[in-house]
């Protein structure tokens, strides 16, 4: 996302989105390590399940509620 646009609670609002629209499934997702998102990830309820060289690995099980 653009230097601009971030910080702003955007990126929040449409994983809570894909979040509501998976009804029930476990979502995965995968970070870089430096990305600073991987913050906002956990704070959603996403969990590391693995990672590699560059990157972590990660899933939300249905039915977690994020904290506000």
């Amino acid at each position: 996302m653009a230097p601009q646009y971030q910080g702003q609670g955007l990126g929040q609002r449409i994983l809570q989105q894909v979040l509501q629209q998976a009804k029930g499934k476990t979502v995965l997702l995968t970070v870089l390590k430096e990305n600073p998102a991987l913050n906002l990830y956990k704070k959603l309820g996403f969990t590391v399940t693995g990672e590699d060289e560059y990157e972590f690995h990660m899933q939300v099980k249905p039915g977690w509620r994020h904290r506000d």
